[in-house]
């Protein structure tokens, strides 16, 4: 049983990055290239800084694939199956957040830009 808790984390990394993709596929079809959007991730919970387009959707899709690929490497790597069971359960835990984290982003970094009127029909 413990032998397929990696390929199930796997699995739901897939759908999270999917999800993550597909969302941002959407939204980068309505953004015109040269609109400077609030950046995710931002130190404060103010007015969040803003940066290019391009490097806003890096930031939002490298962040959630560094940390899944880091924490599929440590699972590979649990020498015993306590420390594989809770590497799973991390895996499990984070994979939603980085989605639900991903989406209150782009819907907040949407309706700014919205009222900015800076969006393609």
């Amino acid at each position: 049983m413990l032998g397929l808790l990696p390929y199930v984390g796997d699995g739901l990394w897939i759908l999270v990055m999917a999800a993550i993709a597909s969302t941002s596929r959407a939204a980068l079809a309505r953004i015109p290239r040269d609109v400077r959007m609030p950046l995710p991730f931002a130190p404060r919970a103010g007015v969040r800084p803003r940066g290019p387009r391009d490097a806003a959707f890096a930031m939002a899709i490298g962040a959630p694939l560094l940390v899944g690929l880091a924490l599929l490497i440590f699972g590979r790597l649990a020498q015993t199956p306590d420390k594989a069971m809770l590497i799973f359960l991390v895996r499990t835990a984070t994979a939603p957040l980085f989605a639900l984290a991903h989406i209150a982003w782009l819907r907040g970094a949407l309706r700014t830009l919205e009222d900015e009127g800076a969006l393609r029909s």
